[in-house]
C-alpha cells in the first residue's frame, strides 16, 4: 500500500481543544477496614461551554475521484494495488480548519456520602445563573425521601428577587459596579415544594464611601409578609459591625 507520511498529513484535521479538558469529573473516597476498601463518599460534577466560539484560521483541499468520491488518500491506496492503471481526475474539495475556544462551567456537583456501601446522604449544587458563576441551588435528600432545598441569589439576580424596592435595586447597582458580586443577597428555603422560609438582606452605600454594609435582615415565614427582623447599626472605619437589634426592641 501507499505508506508516504505526507498522505494522511491533514486527514481529519482538528485543531486543539486543551481548553475543553482538564476538569475534575469525579472523585471517589474510600477508606481500609480490615485489609478491605469500603467507599465512603463520591464526588460527581457537570459542565457546560460558556462562551464557546469558532474562528477559521486556515483552508485544507483534497482531491477526489469524481465518480467514487473517496478521499485522495483512499485513491492513493487504490490506485498503488491496481499498478497505475486509473485515471486521476482534477475533483479539489475545500474546507475550513476552525479554532474552538472559550471556557468549561460548573452547572452542578452531586456529593453522595455511604454508610455500609448504601447512600447515607445526598446534596447536589446547581451552578445555574446566566449572569454569574456562584452557587444558586442546594439540594439535600433525606432518607424519608423529603428533599430540602436553598436557593441563592447576588445582586446580579435583583430581577428575580421580589418586591425589591427601587432604593434597593440602585443600591444592588451599586454593589455590582463596586465588583461587589458574591455577597448573598436573598436566599429561600424550602421541603419539597413548601417554602418554609426567604430571608432577604438590605444593603447600604454606607455614608457614600464605596462601602456596602447591610442594615437590615428581613425574613419571610411561609406565606407570611415579610418582615424587618433585625437593624444592624454601626460598623467601624474597616467594616466590623458595633452593634445590632432586633427591630422593635429598645
Amino acid at each position: 500500500g501507499y505508506n508516504s507520511p505526507v498522505a494522511g498529513k491533514y486527514w481529519n484535521y482538528s485543531t486543539d481543544k486543551s481548553w475543553a479538558r482538564g476538569s475534575l469529573l469525579s472523585t471517589k473516597v474510600f477508606k481500609s477496614i480490615n485489609n478491605a476498601y469500603s467507599l465512603v463518599k463520591e464526588i460527581k460534577n457537570e459542565y457546560t461551554s460558556l462562551g464557546r466560539k469558532s474562528v477559521p484560521v486556515g483552508y485544507i483541499c483534497e482531491q477526489r475521484l469524481i465518480v467514487q468520491q473517496i478521499p485522495l488518500v483512499g485513491y492513493l491506496k487504490y490506485w498503488s494495488g491496481l499498478g497505475g492503471n486509473t485515471t486521476l481526475l482534477n475533483f479539489f474539495d475545500y474546507s475550513d480548519i476552525v479554532l474552538s475556544y472559550g471556557v468549561k462551567k460548573l452547572v452542578k456537583t452531586e456529593e453522595i456520602d455511604y454508610l455500609n456501601n448504601n447512600i447515607s446522604r445526598k446534596k447536589e449544587f446547581f451552578y445555574e445563573s446566566p449572569n454569574h458563576l456562584y452557587n444558586t441551588t442546594i439540594k439535600t435528600y433525606r432518607s424519608n425521601n423529603e428533599v430540602h432545598s436553598e436557593i441563592i441569589r447576588y445582586p446580579q439576580d435583583k430581577a428575580y428577587i421580589q418586591n425589591l424596592s427601587p432604593a434597593q435595586g440602585v443600591t444592588l447597582d451599586g454593589m455590582i459596579a463596586s465588583n461587589i458580586r458574591e455577597m448573598p443577597v436573598e436566599t429561600e428555603s424550602y421541603l419539597n415544594t413548601s417554602l418554609l422560609y426567604r430571608n432577604r438582606s438590605e444593603f447600604v452605600n454606607w455614608n457614600n464611601s464605596g462601602r456596602f454594609y447591610e442594615t437590615f435582615r428581613n425574613q419571610q415565614v411561609g406565606q407570611n409578609p415579610m418582615e424587618q427582623r433585625i437593624q444592624f447599626k454601626e460598623y467601624d472605619n474597616s467594616g466590623n459591625l458595633l452593634s445590632l437589634s432586633k427591630v422593635g426592641d429598645h
